[in-house]
């Protein structure tokens, strides 16, 4: 799957009982003058993977499927 996105939206995947992460392809827009770091984009939004998946997991319990989150504003979408 490749994804074009705003830096500071990310996809994450639910399988089974597993949460990935999946990093876009490229990016097209970085409001900050810093350099990308797409590895680790939760910490420059001040949260962990750990704070995105348990939002995530509390907005579809048992659903499985693909969620977006807005790392900048805190947001989270099914």
């Amino acid at each position: 799957m490749k994804l074009i996105t705003p830096y500071h939206y990310k996809v994450y995947e639910r399988s089974g009982t597993r949460w990935f992460a999946r990093d876009a392809v490229k990016t097209f827009y970085n409001e900050t003058d810093r350099p990308l770091d797409l590895l680790n984009a939760e910490q420059q939004f001040g949260l962990t993977v750990e704070q995105v998946v348990v939002e995530l997991f509390r907005l579809m319990v048992v659903k499985l499927g693909f969620d977006l989150a807005n790392l900048r504003d805190h947001k989270y979408y099914y």
